[in-house]
C-alpha cells in the first residue's frame, strides 16, 4: 500500500513536469525561448559566484521556469535566481548561508573558480554528445571526484550523463535497479 501511495506521489510530480515539458521543449528547439544555457551564461556576466545548480521548476500555478543556484564560496552564500522561461528575466531571488546539502558542492565550485572554468561551458561540454533538453545540470563532489551530472529528457524519455571536471570527459553513469 504504501510503495503504491509513493509511486501515485512521484507520478503526479514527474507526469505533470514531462506533459508541460513536452509543450515548451519544441519552442526551446526552435529557439523560440531562450535556451538554458544562454540564460545561465547571463547569470554568469551578471553576479559573482559559481554555478552549482540549474533546473526547470514548476511553480503553484504551474509556470515553469529557470531555477539557478550561484555559490559565492567567500561569503559561503548561495543565491538562488528564478528567470522566465518565456523570455529569460528574473523573476525573483533570494540569500541564504548554505546549507550542508550546499556545503558538499563547495569543493567542485571551487574546483570551477581555481581553474577559471564556467558551469556553463562545463554543461555544454558534458552534453555535446548527447541529445535532449536539460532538465537539471548541478555540481557534485563525492569520493574526491568533482563532476558534473546532467539529467536530459528526448523523444525516449530522461536520461543522466556525467562529467568528471578534473579530467574534462564524461564518466559512466551508474544505473540502479
Amino acid at each position: 500500500m504504501i510503495r503504491i501511495l509513493v509511486m501515485s506521489i512521484i507520478a503526479s510530480i514527474f507526469v505533470p513536469l514531462t506533459s508541460a515539458m513536452s509543450n515548451v521543449l519544441p519552442k526551446i528547439s526552435e529557439q523560440q525561448l531562450p535556451s538554458p544555457i544562454k540564460v545561465m551564461q547571463q547569470v554568469e556576466l551578471l553576479h559573482v559566484g559559481i554555478i552549482s545548480r540549474f533546473h526547470l521548476e514548476r511553480n503553484s500555478q504551474g509556470d515553469l521556469s529557470y531555477r539557478i543556484d550561484v555559490i559565492e564560496s567567500q561569503e559561503h552564500q548561495v543565491t538562488h535566481f528564478s528567470y522566465s522561461i518565456n523570455n529569460g528575466l528574473l523573476i525573483n531571488e533570494g540569500v541564504n548561508d548554505l546549507s550542508s546539502y550546499e556545503v558538499e558542492k563547495l569543493n567542485a565550485v571551487l574546483f570551477l573558480k581555481v581553474n577559471r572554468l564556467s558551469f556553463s561551458n562545463m554543461v555544454k561540454s558534458a552534453t555535446t554528445e548527447s541529445r535532449g533538453h536539460i532538465l537539471e545540470a548541478k555540481l557534485e563532489h563525492d569520493l574526491g571526484v568533482n563532476y558534473l551530472s546532467v539529467e536530459l529528457v528526448d523523444a525516449q524519455g530522461k536520461h543522466m550523463v556525467a562529467f568528471d571536471l578534473d579530467e574534462q570527459r564524461p564518466m559512466p553513469v551508474l544505473k540502479w535497479h
